[in-house]
């Protein structure tokens, strides 16, 4: 085997059933939700426990979130809307209308940064109209875990006194019995976009 077979095999164009397009995707959104508008989870879970300093801290970095952000926005934010428009267009038609994956994966990977990108504009702008009071209450974390247990038990059995053309004779019984368990989780941050 050639070096050039080996970096075929190693970067392969096929993303859904390569490892780096499943590690990138981990990683991107691990870094989406440990970052709630410029703000750490591990700092929002020490505000919330009542440390005075971490509130603080998240009014900072929130401001200075918002100013980044919205400085962004007005800056280039048409060039951006574009451009983005364009790419996702592109990639969108590539991908699901002529079946090349590469198109597809990076467009499913693309869209949803793009969206929390929108939602992220539309808080910071709400938080420079309405204030940075009670963030702590507006920002939480989420999680939970949940074990199924499904049982499934068949009894069957047809009685017909009746015989003839299109009408079947007695039979059965059947028993049947199918089990399944599932292990399911969710954790994530939330924010109230508008204030309560």
């Amino acid at each position: 085997m050639n070096f050039i077979d080996l970096a075929r095999d190693v970067i392969d164009l096929r993303s859904f059933s390569s490892i780096w397009y499943w590690i990138a995707l981990a990683v991107m959104w691990s870094t989406l939700s440990n970052w709630v508008m410029g703000v750490p989870s591990d700092m929002i879970m020490r505000a919330r426990r009542g440390d005075a300093q971490s509130e603080a801290d998240i009014r900072v970095l929130a401001e200075i979130f918002v100013n980044r952000t919205l400085g962004i926005v007005e800056a280039s934010g048409t060039v951006m809307v574009g451009v983005t428009g364009f790419v996702l267009s592109a990639l969108g038609l590539l991908g699901f209308l002529y079946g090349i994956e590469l198109c597809q994966a990076l467009f499913l990977l693309i869209l949803p940064m793009n969206l929390v990108a929108l939602v992220s504009a539309i808080v910071a702008r709400n938080l420079r109209t309405d204030g940075y009071e009670n963030l702590t209450e507006r920002l939480r974390l989420i999680g939970g875990f949940r074990y199924t247990y499904d049982q499934l038990e068949v009894f069957h059995r047809r009685v017909s006194p009746l015989t003839g053309p299109g009408i079947a004779a007695s039979f059965g019984p059947f028993n049947g019995k199918t089990t399944n368990n599932d292990v399911s989780g969710r954790a994530g941050v939330q924010f109230d976009i508008v204030p309560e």
